[in-house]
């Protein structure tokens, strides 16, 4: 299915980097000078470098400035443009398992439709998929509380992604007190799915705001180690990177070659 997106404005580049950005996706572009607005019928979203809150259409608008388009952007115009599609389903429950390997599972109106993993760099690109691909009217991701740093960390990013999306709630689960049986799935799905599936089928407490986050120098730690071993010995993050590690904003591998830049950078400044 493709989606129809009007794109509303004066600016050029804009629209040429738009237009790269799209390529291979399934949005299908038009563009409108501001002297001509689009026609509401014809388009599933407005997306534009102007506020258009004055423009009276009936489908969602999305402003866009030049420097925001980039690969987190696709996933985000498919799901507004979907939403003027009729939902699949009633209620989806998304639950979150946090670990070195994070468990997913996404139920549908009671139904068990996905149970897989993820590494933290790729999850909410892999949420926004589930959200594409089974519309529904009401969405709630149940986070587990435990290990408490990398739930702090999942729930924050995953909030951050999401909090914009009017059918979305969150919720943190305990997972000490667990008495709810896989059933006969349980055979055919791995511990961090199961675990997943389980939180996915308690009530937690609902959140409406980010979690504060308190990075230990432990973990931190553990981070310069880890890019050590990444990197032969060759870069030690310092406490920032790291910490940006620590919070999801980048990945390990992201964070050493913004070290390695900035050493060559010195270097070269010295020669």
């Amino acid at each position: 299915m493709k989606y129809r997106v009007a794109v509303y404005t004066n600016d050029t580049r804009f629209y040429f980097k738009f237009l790269n950005g799209i390529r291979g996706t399934r949005v299908k572009a038009t563009f409108f000078t501001l002297d001509h607005p689009p026609a509401e019928k014809n388009f599933d979203l407005v997306v534009s470098t102007e506020n258009l809150s004055s423009l009276a259409i009936d489908i969602p608008i999305m402003h866009v400035k030049r420097e925001e388009i980039n690969e987190d952007l696709i996933p985000k115009i498919i799901s507004l443009a979907a939403r003027k599609n009729t939902p699949k389903f009633t209620r989806m429950i998304i639950g979150i398992d946090p670990g070195t390997e994070i468990g997913l599972a996404v139920i549908c109106d009671g139904m068990l439709l996905i149970a897989e993993t993820s590494e933290l760099n790729g999850l909410n690109k892999k949420l926004e998929r589930y959200l594409l691909t089974f519309p529904s009217s009401e969405i709630r991701f149940r986070i587990g509380d435990q290990p408490t740093s990398v739930s702090e960390l999942i729930f924050n990013k995953v909030f951050r992604y999401f909090k914009d999306d009017e059918r979305v709630s969150f919720e943190l689960v305990p997972e000490a007190f667990s008495n709810v049986s896989g059933g006969f799935i349980s055979k055919s799905l791995s511990s961090d799915e199961l675990a997943a599936y389980k939180i996915g089928q308690r009530t937690g407490k609902e959140l409406n705001h980010p979690i504060p986050t308190n990075i230990s120098l432990g973990r931190l730690k553990e981070i310069q180690k880890w890019s050590r071993e990444l990197s032969n010995n060759q870069i030690t993050l310092d406490t920032k990177l790291a910490a940006s590690v620590a919070l999801g904003e980048l990945s390990i591998q992201e964070a050493i070659r913004i070290k390695e830049r900035s050493i060559e950078d010195k270097q070269n400044a010295s020669n």
